[in-house]
């Protein structure tokens, strides 16, 4: 295969070779567009067989062009110009060439579209050639400027600036200005100091909205022209490692912000920074790819990607211009053969592969992919990610794999979900989606299934051996009470499960439907009985009842006072297993640990914590402390700063002297039940929740790579009527954040780099992000969850790791935010880090992160892309909304916003947020002293700046080194 130089150097054997019959030889590439939107997520390849009357010369064309309405190829070595249809892949040829001018080999290197005509690129034919595309009529203007040399092969490609027409030199001695509204020449050959300009000096040229660069072939330097002056300049500085070879490369692309050239003998694709000339490398080819070997044909752009073909390797290259990442493809059309070099062009659409050595043109086009269905109660949750241009979508629904399916449903363009109801439980659907496209549609997504489940988790009724339920069983009513005596020890439950389907556990253990559960032993005062019903689907819902075993007359029995050490090192009271009756509160002011009276005057308030110890009874899985809020406000008023620490061997609770204050309606409530504050205790009971099995699914299908690092536990905090033993309202939530400590169980000495805090929601049987940081009390490794909320806490390693992020600058970042639950992958265990992120999911991490009121609601959230500047806005709202100040820098760095090049186009709204984040050190540049404001934002950028925010708050740990 051939170069455009190469292949100019051969056109003008072949005409000598063709009198003689041998064949012709060369291969012309195509000029490149630039459009804001790339194709996928995924791709397909279809093809497009050339017109019969078109002669099928070696090398066929010299590129392509879309009009916006038709994409038109430049004949090379064949003799027709040769239209075709996007939309139904028909062709159309034109050869009624302009009077004087003779169709001859090599005739075109390259095709331009100005908005109004095309303009043929000559090579070897001895002028530039107009086409009408209304009508195909062909004009030829060959007024070569004074002092033109005219030798072939003349040009290499044609760049139009929005006015001019720029020639790119071949062996012409000169650049060449048209102007397409009188067919004038102008020419420019000041070259550069220094700089000599070689045969076949130039292979094409990029316009980037300034100047004109011209990409060299043989030529020893990138040659930058003002297009307002002419003035040239020379870039030479290459890139480490580079090698250019005897021809270079064999086109170029532009970004927006670079131009990027695609090498022919050259061994690196190479990056140019048009505002500084600097210069990168990429030579991180897909594997099993031997550059040395195969030679790249020109590329396209579409936005984000390149994409090129090479000669003699059956893949099509996808390069990120954002990361200069490589990728092969090679799922060819049937009876294609994918060993020839193509030329690749853009329209807006699709990517058209040009042939040069096939009778097939090649379209590239975008397919959707399918997230994971979400089942519910007969009916599945679906969602795809957009592709660009369509005009709707068609779903596709199946109950066998593998096989299309039936179509469902169609939805417009800008719907990417749908709901499918009327399924029955527990059968398997498999779906997939095709974008609809104007002619035809796409090729089916990647196949998602889903298995509808019951949803119903409610009892149809619920009994007790002794007393009877307060109020009466409902299915809706959640929350009883009954009294026994006190001569009643123990007692059963008898639950039954509205749906056959459904799962009952008693106080976590496994219960059967209809049949009687127990006994449960009784204490004096409150016993809770948690009876949760686990639905087909997962979710679950529970139905609590507090029974309340009156006293028996109290015995003279001394109560024994357990001596309470404060911490930083504690001596632990213990409280399970100890003998012993229970002392009133009205005798002796103190707090009920597990059944043992601690008194209030043995706990040292001078020290800022007391940690009370207890283990659980036999037989039961959680400790308790019922501590009187008057004994709080007690503490309080000789330490406002004292903590108290409930400590079970698998976690411990602080809680604060203010707890009353932390309860938002404490007082309505009492008022409502005619208390005052001296007649409620606070109940924490922490329990062990490693048996239960519908958080070890949730763990199990939430996070496939996670790992306990110890028990959960489960925190739950009831107001008690101190008078009754009733419980008055179990606590959800806190106006503030309490603490919870989890210590590292098993071999692991350390908590990992990559792990997590969640809390179980087990209405949803999600796993929720919750901030912690680690500590060591003692030599014992603790997990510290800061949460305003009770319930079920965990804390696991999750060593999540990308396939696609090797080597990507913000892959531990990234991962770190996989590991805490803050992002997820997209699949196939890659993570996409360039994927651009809209202001919905950006809104969607940020709550999360911080809660459901980290924003202000003016906030957009709509499906737009995120810009850089508007993630610094969002970010510095949600700081400024955060009940922490910021605690300190994210990289120990101070940022100046002013030393940003491009600082003066940040939008002036956004100016402030840009500069606190920046100096926080939350978000910086992009590299080469850039800010880049309007960027839009990157998955790995979005995750880096959410991971930084969450270590300035001081609620999570940065990863070390």
């Amino acid at each position: 295969m051939f170069s455009k130089i190469q292949r100019q150097i051969s056109v003008c054997l072949a005409a000598l070779l063709l009198v003689s019959g041998l064949w012709p030889a060369g291969s012309p590439t195509a000029a490149s567009g630039t459009v804001s939107t790339s194709l996928g997520p995924a791709i397909e390849m279809a093809a497009y067989e050339l017109p019969s009357d078109v002669s099928l010369s070696y090398t066929l064309f010299a590129g392509g062009v879309s009009d916006g309405q038709a994409i038109w190829m430049a004949p090379q070595e064949t003799d027709k110009v040769v239209k075709l249809d996007p939309v139904t892949g028909a062709m159309t040829s034109y050869n009624n060439w302009p009077a004087g001018f003779t169709k001859g080999n090599g005739a075109f290197s390259d095709i331009v579209f100005d908005g109004q005509s095309l303009w043929m690129i000559p090579s070897l034919a001895d002028r530039i050639i107009k086409l009408d595309p209304e009508s195909g009529a062909m004009t030829g203007y060959n007024s070569w400027p004074a002092g033109f040399n005219n030798h072939s092969p003349r040009f290499s490609g044609g760049v139009f600036d929005g006015q001019y027409i720029w020639l790119v030199p071949s062996n012409a001695n000169s650049l060449i200005r048209l102007d397409p509204s009188t067919g004038s020449m102008t020419s420019y050959n000041d070259w550069p100091s220094g700089f000599t300009l070689p045969n076949y000096a130039f292979s094409d040229g990029i316009y980037d909205g300034q100047n004109l660069w011209l990409v060299p072939n043989t030529a020893s330097s990138v040659i930058k022209v003002d297009t307002a002056t002419g003035d040239m300049t020379a870039y030479d500085d290459w890139p480490s490692g580079f090698v250019k070879g005897a021809y270079a490369f064999n086109g170029a692309i532009f970004d927006g912000d670079s131009m990027w050239m695609t090498p022919y003998s050259a061994n690196q694709v190479v990056k140019l920074d048009t505002s500084t000339g600097e210069m990168t490398g990429y030579d991180d080819w897909p594997a099993g790819f031997n550059k040395a070997g195969s030679l790249l044909g020109e590329s396209a752009f579409d936005g984000r990607y390149i994409w090129v073909k090479a000669s003699s390797y059956s893949q099509l290259f996808r390069i990120d211009t954002t990361t200069g990442e490589m990728e092969g493809f090679s799922d060819w059309p049937a009876g294609v053969n994918a060993n020839p070099m193509y030329s690749a062009m853009f329209d807006g659409l699709n990517v058209w592969l040009i042939p040069l050595a096939s009778t097939q043109v090649i379209r590239v086009s975008s397919v959707p992919v399918m997230q994971p269905a979400i089942a519910g109660d007969m009916q599945a949750d679906l969602a795809w990610e957009p592709v660009n241009g369509a005009i709707g979508y068609k779903i596709y629904q199946s109950q066998t794999m593998g096989s299309s399916g039936a179509e469902i449903a169609t939805v417009g363009s800008s719907v990417y979900s749908r709901t499918v109801t009327g399924l029955t439980n527990g059968m398997t659907y498999y779906y997939s989606v095709k974008a609809a496209f104007a002619g035809r549609d796409s090729s089916a997504s990647n196949e998602v299934s889903a298995i509808p489940l019951s949803t119903d988790a409610n009892l149809s009724h619920l009994a007790l051996s002794d007393g009877s339920l307060n109020p009466v069983f409902d299915e809706s009513t959640t929350v009883y009470t009954a009294a026994v005596s006190s001569n009643v020890s123990e007692i059963t439950v008898t639950p039954e499960v509205s749906a056959s389907t459904a799962a009952v556990t008693i106080n976590g253990e496994a219960a059967a439907s209809g049949a009687p559960f127990g006994p449960l032993p009784l204490t004096e005062g409150a016993n809770i009985i948690e009876v949760k019903v686990t639905a087909q689907i997962g979710t679950t819902k529970t139905y609590t009842v507090t029974v309340t075993r009156a006293a028996a007359t109290p015995s003279p029995t001394a109560s024994p006072t357990p001596t309470v050490t404060p911490a930083p090192t504690p001596s632990p009271i213990s409280g399970g297993g100890i003998s012993g009756g229970t002392s009133s509160p009205a005798a002796v002011a103190g707090i009920n640990l597990n059944g043992t009276l601690v008194p209030a005057s043995t706990i040292d308030t001078t020290k800022p914590i007391a940690v009370l110890e207890a283990s659980p009874h036999t037989g039961s899985s959680a400790v308790y402390a019922s501590i009187p809020a008057s004994v709080l406000a007690g503490f309080a008023s000789k330490n406002e700063a004292f903590l108290l620490e409930i400590k079970a061997p698998y976690g411990s609770y602080r809680i604060p002297v203010q707890l009353a204050s932390l309860i938002p309606g404490l007082q309505e409530l009492l008022a409502e039940n005619k208390l005052g504050a001296q007649d409620i205790s606070f109940k924490l009971t922490l329990t062990d929740k490693s048996g239960d099995s519908a958080l070890r699914g949730t763990l199990t299908s939430s996070l496939p790579d996670g790992k306990l690092l110890g028990a959960p536990v489960h925190a739950r905090m009831d107001i008690i009527n101190a008078k009754t033993g009733m419980v008055l309202r179990a606590l959800a939530t806190f106006s503030s954040e309490m603490t919870i400590l989890l210590p590292l169980t098993g071999d692991m000495k350390e908590i990992p780099e990559y792990w997590g805090a969640f809390r179980f929601d087990e209405a949803t049987k999600q796993l929720a992000f919750v901030p912690a940081r680690k500590l060591n009390i003692g030599g014992i490794s603790f997990a510290a969850i800061r949460s305003a909320s009770d319930g079920t806490y965990v804390v696991t390693e999750n060593n999540v790791v990308f396939s696609d992020m090797s080597k990507h600058w913000g892959e531990p970042l990234a991962r770190l935010a996989a590991a805490k639950g803050l992002v997820n992958g997209i699949g196939g265990g890659k993570f996409a880090p360039e994927r651009t992120v809209t202001r919905a999911e950006f809104t969607a991490m940020l709550t999360r992160a911080l809660g459901a009121n980290a924003l202000p609601a003016s906030y957009a959230v709509d499906s737009q892309p995120l810009t850089r500047e508007q993630m610094a806005d969002m970010v510095a709202a949600a700081i400024s909304k955060a009940e922490e100040l910021p605690a300190g820098h994210a990289d120990g760095g101070v940022i100046n916003v002013n030393g940003y090049k491009d600082i003066a186009s940040v939008k002036p709204a956004y100016l402030e947020a840009v500069r606190s984040i920046a100096e926080l050190g939350i978000m910086t540049g992009t590299g080469g002293s850039r800010y880049e404001p309007q960027r839009e934002t990157s998955r790995a950028q979005a995750a880096a700046v959410l991971i930084r925010t969450l270590i300035v708050l001081g609620k999570i740990d940065g990863l070390e080194g």
